[in-house]
């Protein structure tokens, strides 16, 4: 919200958002409470279940873009090729933080982009970052940072990273790859 997002909360509205401003948040307790619950489950399992992966696959507005987050390198081939047989049109998927699909300025191991049933990786460029510190960041450090590019404040990692985020989000709504990011061959 503080970004300028509308929140919803059923798909209705999410349509109407969505042709209106090109981007809504809607949560996945609202829109599918079941799948919701076993999704929640994971703090109390100590691992994700397969509702970690299914509930990134879903795209209930049929959008012809979408971009797909994973955890462990090899869903990135089984996730392209569910969403290939979902008929969905196109879709990036990449490796983020806890599986959320997040571009990451100094390091991305694995792109997969889907075509219909084309599947192909990607090699996007260095972006020259150093890489994240290991450390782990107390909560006040982290709300603070977030304050902070909110406000416009962004290291150069973070400014990265949202460029390379702005470009996923422009593939995905009109297909156009951008011009440094290459298919790798084989």
């Amino acid at each position: 919200e503080a970004a300028g997002v509308q929140r919803v909360d059923s798909l209705s509205q999410a349509q109407s958002v969505l042709q209106r401003d090109g981007i809504v948040y809607a949560d996945l307790a609202d829109l599918c409470p079941p799948l919701s619950r076993i999704y929640g489950l994971r703090p109390r399992l100590g691992v994700r279940s397969f509702a970690n992966t299914v509930a990134r696959l879903l795209n209930p507005l049929g959008c012809a873009g979408q971009l797909n987050g994973f955890f462990h390198t090899p869903y990135a081939d089984r996730m392209a090729g569910a969403n290939a047989l979902l008929v969905q049109p196109r879709s990036l998927i990449f490796m983020g933080a806890e599986g959320e699909p997040e571009l990451y300025a100094e390091r991305q191991k694995v792109v997969a982009m889907q075509l219909g049933d084309d599947i192909r990786m990607l090699d996007l460029p260095d972006s020259g970052c150093a890489p994240y510190p290991k450390e782990k960041s107390e909560p006040d450090a982290i709300a603070g940072r977030f304050a902070a590019i909110l406000a416009g404040q962004m290291d150069a990692r973070e400014s990265a990273t949202l460029l390379r985020m702005l470009a996923a989000f422009r593939w995905a709504a009109g297909g156009a790859l951008p011009a440094d990011w290459t298919i790798m061959e084989g």
